[in-house]
């Protein structure tokens, strides 16, 4: 349930509609995606999508990226 507030709070923080957050065309998931491929350094076209179990969209990148994304979040110097 957090996460699902945090996206909407975030959404609705940046004046994007809060209705549909859950799709992966609605501003607020290309938001969350640009930042996983700045974070593991890949390219957007190479992120695969699925969803989880509430709905979300989720985002599986390779495990040497993910570890690299990890890095960058607990040191980003």
């Amino acid at each position: 349930m957090g996460k699902l507030l945090g996206i909407i709070a975030c959404a609705r923080e940046k004046g994007y509609s809060i209705n549909e957050y859950n799709q992966v065309d609605h501003p607020i998931q290309k938001k969350i995606l640009e930042i996983i491929s700045n974070m593991a350094e890949i390219p957007l076209s190479d992120i695969n999508l699925g969803t989880d179990g509430c709905g979300l969209p989720i985002a599986s990148v390779p495990l040497k990226n993910m570890a690299l994304s990890y890095l960058k979040f607990a040191a980003p110097k």
